[in-house]
């Protein structure tokens, strides 16, 4: 497993507007943690919470939502958690 950085998109719910960001990726969470002013100013809203385990050990409850990500010209539609305006882009156990 390691951590790296990639040049990324993601969009709104419809697939219309992307936003670029760096994000850091860490190869061995299973989701990727935005911070929430972003997501919301792109119009994803909140499905559900969920209890995840970030990069230092720490269980913590978080909005989880769904949009589109956009990595190396290919557009997926991902499972992304609202993570805290300071944690920057990121991943989520």
């Amino acid at each position: 497993m390691g951590v790296f950085t990639v040049d990324m998109e993601f969009g709104d719910p419809q697939g219309e507007r992307f936003e670029r960001i760096d994000a850091l990726v860490d190869t061995g969470a299973s989701h990727s943690a935005l911070p929430a002013s972003k997501l919301r100013a792109l119009g994803v809203e909140p499905r559900e919470r969920g209890r995840f385990q970030i990069a230092d050990g720490t269980i913590v409850t978080r909005d989880v939502g769904q949009t589109w990500v956009r990595i190396d010209g290919r557009t997926i539609m991902t499972v992304v958690v609202f993570a805290d305006e300071d944690a920057g882009p990121g991943s989520a156990r």
